[in-house]
């Protein structure tokens, strides 16, 4: 179907051959077209019809392998193109843009996610949903899944007008076209007023809350103003966490983050008191409240990528702060989907982490997305400017007190904590209180002390396989030998290949 539609004069391509790495297939003609040999023959193809484009219709192709194709074809100054699955080119609008460049997310992909564990529906299905920071990139694309897994309602909550309202109109568009269904309403408010948020529980009545708010820093950012950070992460956590234990919502899933284990700055140490906080309550009241960590998402508001993409485009050097900087990423929908199975999963108080992969360097990453621009990456400099405070080399998604253990979906490892957090209530509202003062210091080193204590107890119960701190030697984003053979070319029944073809 890709072939039809890519001979169409209205798709402004010719194509010349197909590539494909099963060796049965070579030399063999699929519509008139031969096939010429695996991703090893693309110079050749290039050379003998003077090809200028591949087209990766493999749409499902894992990171890897759509990684070592645009390597290839940068190598020999090939632009790269990806189809859409086959039924979005046949709906009477034939379009162009169909065929679109390969973008960041294709390098980095992984077998997709087809269907929830058992468990995500009845959370969400004919029941009230509460998502605070819905108007940002990952509070969006949760309202976006949730609203699809048909509400009774859905909370949209945001201190930002314009996105929450934008995002409340696109869930009325979808429920339109079928995509989903159930009230929308949308809020405008700060998520660290606790009268506000006690009223907007108590009068909506929500079955689970999806707390989804931090602050959006650099690694050193809440150096200078700690009390921002505090503020948001802590009190803004507290406030929600305490109308709903006082409200009676069942459900409640924090969004966290990987900084939050061994924190080196005040935005992962004000994290690890807010997710202390959502197991305490968990503790006390039996309720499902269930913190999620994972790390660095594509396309999320102060991602690296959207830096690296206006350096290019203004032709200037590439600045990393360290030549072996390493990060976990995942894309936004994926972020999202593990995060509903993990809230399925969570017991009362469990810590779940999301299986974000190997993590990839930062220095690998930029020469991707140089190769995305194309560009040779011996011709953009890189500079490299130093450790900011506060920031890590390496983010780890465990500590090493934690009792980790797998379960139905196995991206998604749930853990739990040995700390005693008695007084975690106590300390964090001391640390409220010294955020409304001018205490910068003091409130640093008080929350410091915190999270040394809640790091300290239990220290020698390191029941954490070493596995799954996913802190092995790291090696470059090495391109893998061919890999796209029978097992995955054949997962449908169906041949696909890769295709080469003219403007």
């Amino acid at each position: 179907m890709v072939l039809r539609y890519a001979r169409d004069p209205r798709s402004q391509l010719r194509p010349v051959g197909f590539l494909d790495d099963d060796t049965t297939l070579h030399g063999q003609r699929v519509h008139d077209l031969v096939v010429h040999g695996g991703i090893g023959a693309m110079e050749r193809l290039a050379l003998d019809t003077g090809a200028r484009r591949v087209l990766v219709t493999l749409t499902d192709a894992p990171g890897p392998v759509v990684r070592r194709i645009v390597a290839e074809a940068s190598r020999l100054g090939l632009e790269v193109r990806t189809a859409p699955p086959a039924h979005e080119l046949f709906d009477d609008s034939l379009d162009a843009y169909k065929i679109r460049r390969i973008r960041l997310e294709d390098l980095l992909r992984r077998p997709p996610v087809s269907e929830h564990v058992e468990g995500v529906s009845a959370l969400v299905t004919g029941r009230t949903a509460m998502i605070t920071g819905a108007g940002g990139s990952i509070g969006s694309e949760l309202a976006r899944q949730v609203y699809a897994l048909r509400p009774a309602r859905v909370i949209l909550v945001d201190r930002a007008e314009g996105p929450l309202y934008g995002i409340q109109r696109e869930l009325e568009v979808l429920a339109k076209r079928g995509v989903g269904s159930g009230e929308v309403a949308a809020h405008i408010a700060n998520v660290a007023t606790r009268l506000t948020m006690g009223r907007i529980i108590r009068d909506q009545k929500p079955d689970i809350v999806f707390p989804r708010r931090r602050l959006q820093a650099r690694a050193d950012d809440g150096r200078e103003h700690p009390s921002d950070a505090v503020h948001v992460n802590i009190g803004g956590t507290k406030s929600v966490l305490d109308a709903a234990e006082a409200h009676g919502v069942r459900q409640f899933v924090f969004v966290s983050t990987d900084k939050a284990v061994h924190p080196t700055n005040v935005m992962g140490a004000s994290k690890r008191v807010a997710e202390a906080l959502v197991t305490d309550a968990a503790r006390r009241t039996g309720n499902r409240f269930v913190s999620v960590r994972f790390g660095n998402v594509l396309g999320s508001s102060g991602s690296v990528v959207p830096i690296f993409q206006q350096q290019l485009e203004n032709g200037e050097p590439l600045t990393i702060t360290h030549p072996e900087m390493t990060r976990f990423f995942m894309t936004i929908p994926e972020a999202v989907w593990l995060i509903l199975d993990a809230a399925a999963l969570g017991d009362p108080g469990s810590l779940m982490a999301l299986d974000m992969g190997e993590p990839v360097r930062i220095v690998d990453l930029a020469e991707d997305l140089i190769r995305l621009a194309g560009l040779d990456p011996l011709t953009v400099p890189i500079e490299y400017t130093g450790l900011r405070p506060g920031e890590k080399l390496h983010e780890q998604l465990f500590y090493a007190a934690e009792r980790v253990r797998t379960t139905a979906n196995e991206r998604v490892m749930k853990a739990t904590t040995v700390a005693d957090l008695h007084n975690v209530r106590e300390r964090a509202a001391a640390l409220l209180a010294s955020a409304d003062g001018d205490h910068d210091d003091e409130l640093r080193n008080a929350l410091f002390a915190l999270t040394d204590e809640l790091e300290q107890v239990g220290v020698a119960d390191r029941a954490v396989p070493a596995t799954r701190q996913r802190m092995a030697p790291v090696t470059r984003m090495a391109l893998p030998a061919p890999c796209y053979g029978p097992s995955i070319e054949r997962s449908t029944g169906v041949h696909r290949r890769r295709m080469m073809a003219h403007d």
